[in-house]
């Protein structure tokens, strides 16, 4: 699956960011910690591009998005937020998404319709995994490579660091 950028209103982004941060302070693991490169393609454009994070009435402001998208009203304008998520991100998010239960004032439905339109099915799930595994240093059980009995960097630069 080829790379997808998803616009999101300021609204949407703003409240995407806070449920992922509330995501990042809880002591439940996800149920599948592989989506996490995904939430972070989604909150890190967020926070560089967006002031709200050190708002002083940032509380009162979530709540004001929040009920401006359940009530399907538009919010004050703005640029909105392009976010771009690799294939492997896209396919994963996707799944998860659709297996989890985030609370209903998170506009996901935007997102999972734009990943699915840019062409999830027939997608490799179990690919898409691992490879995102691997670029945070785990195997496809989540277990850090360097806890895996037996395990040997590739890289012989690594190899040195590691013994």
């Amino acid at each position: 699956m080829p790379p997808l950028t998803i616009h999101l209103t300021d609204d949407e982004a703003f409240v995407l960011s806070d449920w992922i941060y509330e995501l990042q302070q809880s002591k439940e693991p996800l149920s599948d910690e592989a989506v996490w490169p995904a939430l972070y393609a989604i909150d890190g454009p967020f926070h560089t591009a967006s002031p709200l994070i050190f708002a002083p009435d940032y509380r009162g402001r979530l709540a004001a998005a929040q009920a401006r998208m359940i009530a399907g009203e538009p919010g004050p304008g703005g640029p909105g937020l392009l976010v771009r998520l690799s294939g492997d991100e896209a396919v994963v998010l996707a799944h998860w998404l659709r297996e989890s239960s985030p609370p209903p004032q998170v506009p996901v439905g935007k997102l999972l319709a734009a990943i699915e339109a840019h062409g999830v099915a027939g997608t490799d799930l179990p690919a898409a995994r691992r490879r995102l595994l691997a670029t945070m240093g785990r195997n496809e059980d989540g277990i850090m490579f360097e806890d895996v009995p037996g395990h040997r960097p590739a890289c012989a630069a690594t190899r040195d660091r590691s013994s």
